[in-house]
């Protein structure tokens, strides 16, 4: 939960720093209409959250200031697909991590939230987008020992021999230490099924 001490101090600031003229009173409605959202989607309350975006569209984005969280971020660590299905249809972006660089689909892949993971996917997240030490969603499946995800994220084109910063390591050499039954490089070598996802746009003549 969010700290609600926290949360009236920086709103004291602000108001004290917005009757001074350093912050524009719209500055600060933003400020609270973010926290009431976010508050909405962690209690689940689908009537507040609806209406605050009513109010204004931009909230959706909103980071939590002390852990840079999305409400995408938090309904991807609940598992909730519900939430997760309509944040996405209010265009929530799921490229947004958190101050460390994790995104929801990274949250999907190391709950093995498959169902979140395609949704998310389908909505354009980078698949192969790293947190701050390098690891993307394929390397935290790997670690995670999560099978249906490495297979999922195979399908989707994701990079098995990208590198992170924190060992230089790729999805595939985690798997090589540490594949005992020798599954999840069978998954990770086999040939990816289906068209050919759209990865963005191209660049130079076609």
């Amino acid at each position: 939960m969010f700290r609600r001490a926290e949360f009236r101090l920086a709103s004291f600031l602000l108001a004290v720093a917005a009757a001074a003229g350093l912050v524009h009173a719209p500055a600060q409605a933003q400020y609270r209409g973010g926290y009431a959202f976010l508050q909405a989607v962690e209690s689940r309350d689908g009537t507040k959250a609806t209406d605050a975006l009513k109010d204004d569209p931009s909230f959706i984005n909103t980071r939590n200031p002390d852990t840079g969280e999305t409400a995408l971020a938090i309904v991807a660590k609940r598992r909730d697909i519900t939430w997760l299905r309509f944040l996405l249809g209010k265009d929530a972006d799921p490229s947004i991590g958190d101050r460390q660089g994790v995104t929801p689909l990274m949250h999907a892949a190391l709950l093995n939230f498959t169902d979140g993971a395609q949704e998310l996917i389908d909505r354009k997240a980078p698949v192969d987008q790293a947190n701050r030490r390098g690891e993307t969603a394929l390397i935290l499946a790997v670690q995670s020992k999560n099978v249906a995800m490495v297979r999922l994220l195979m399908r989707n084109r994701a990079n098995p021999d990208k590198a992170d910063h924190a060992a230089g390591m790729s999805a595939r050499d985690y798997a090589k230490r540490d594949d005992r039954t020798g599954q999840i490089i069978a998954v990770l070598d086999a040939k990816p099924d289906g068209p050919i996802r759209d990865l963005g746009p191209k660049i130079g003549p076609n």
